[in-house]
């Protein structure tokens, strides 16, 4: 279904992520 969407959203968060905790 969206899996591959949501794992491409997911890489991208938690990138963000990293970024915003630094």
């Amino acid at each position: 279904e969206q899996q591959t969407q949501n794992s491409k959203e997911n890489a991208q968060n938690s990138r963000v992520g990293l970024q915003t905790l630094r």
